[in-house]
């Protein structure tokens, strides 16, 4: 999700994530509802725990919860909520 008011933040996060990762799977590119400063990165289930962690590691961003107010997209195990500290 974008969390910014940057236009196209999505698709430059979506670059670094399928070069880090080749075989991930883009679901969805929306805008968040809330404005962010910091990405987060939200595991939604219990087993993409340790992979929401090594890919917040590999963006040099934190793990967090789904902030009140956000929706949680249906088949997903990772939600990536975009702050302007990515895409400055």
């Amino acid at each position: 999700m974008n969390g910014t008011t940057i236009a196209g933040a999505a698709a430059k996060v979506e670059a670094q994530i399928t070069a880090a990762y080749p075989g991930a799977s883009i679901i969805s590119k929306t805008d968040a509802k809330g404005s962010y400063d910091k990405t987060i990165v939200v595991a939604l289930n219990d087993s993409s725990k340790t992979n929401a962690a090594t890919l917040a590691s590999t963006l040099k961003v934190t793990v967090g919860n789904l902030p009140p107010g956000e929706s949680q997209p249906a088949n997903a195990d990772i939600l990536i909520i975009i702050g302007t500290d990515l895409v400055k």
